[in-house]
């Protein structure tokens, strides 16, 4: 066995020892720690409502899923939420600073119940989950934690993405689609239109990455889980207001940071 195997093994073993009784927090009495928090919002999507029950986090500690306890349960915040009341700022703190040993987190599961549902003009359908998702999804993050570190990794959950209609009306399909990031490595994009009481999407406009958030009552916005760099923002008014879409160019966004585009007067 080469060095590299060698190595390989003997973290392995380390989890599967450690990660047997991973409910039991003696289990992990004098090793040394990262704190984990977990944060769920949304991309916004044109329905009146969307509920997904959410029933727990688990991290995937060994990256074998054939080896027994790969996975660790976060003890997450469960219940139905609607995500369409997650944007503009609102979020769930699904995980708050959660103690866990250091290692390898090669993918984050988001563990859906079967409580989950979507109301289209007044009417209240169940959303089917296909068996093949396993009542979730598996987000690959690829993340080595380091001693006395917070870790605080965003949920985006893209409605508009995830709800599939078939020829059956009654019938709708959640298929989740849903965008993770570390909050330290990532940044934001707030600010505020001018015209409150008007539903207006703001939007990144970049292929690469698809984010979207609405405007509160008041106006306000906040894209969150921007990496670096220098971007513009599409802001989408209800069409029945009056008021023209319009962009804004140059804002830089940086890690750890958010960016304050201001007030923007809308035309």
């Amino acid at each position: 066995m080469n060095k590299l195997n060698l190595y390989k093994f003997v973290l392995m073993l380390f989890f599967v020892t450690f990660f047997t009784n991973c409910s039991d927090e003696n289990t992990f009495q004098g090793i040394e720690k990262a704190s984990i928090s977990v944060k769920l919002f949304d991309a916004p999507g044109d329905y009146e409502k969307v509920y997904v029950e959410i029933v727990d986090v688990l991290l995937l500690v060994i990256d074998d899923k054939t080896i027994s306890n790969c996975w660790l349960s976060l003890n997450a915040k469960a219940g139905v939420y609607d995500l369409l009341e997650l944007t503009g700022g609102v979020e769930v703190l699904l995980v708050d600073n959660l103690k866990i040993p250091l290692g390898m987190i090669y993918e984050i599961y988001l563990v859906l119940g079967d409580n989950n549902s979507i109301v289209i003009n007044g009417r209240t359908l169940p959303l089917i989950m296909p068996n093949a998702l396993q009542k979730g999804l598996q987000i690959r993050v690829n993340q080595l934690l380091e001693p006395n570190e917070d870790y605080t990794f965003l949920l985006d959950f893209d409605v508009e993405q995830s709800i599939l209609k078939t020829n059956t009306p009654d019938y709708i399909i959640l298929k989740p689609e849903i965008r993770s990031s570390l909050e330290a490595k990532s940044g934001s994009i707030q600010g505020k239109i001018s015209v409150p009481n008007i539903q207006s999407q703001v939007s990144l406009v970049d292929n690469a990455k698809k984010i979207t958030t609405f405007t509160d009552t008041e106006g306000n916005f906040l894209l969150r889980g921007i990496p670096e760099g220098n971007y513009t923002i599409q802001i989408t008014p209800d069409p029945k207001s009056g008021y023209s879409e319009m962009t804004i160019n140059n804002i830089n966004v940086s890690a750890g940071n958010d960016t304050n585009t201001g007030t923007i007067e809308l035309k």
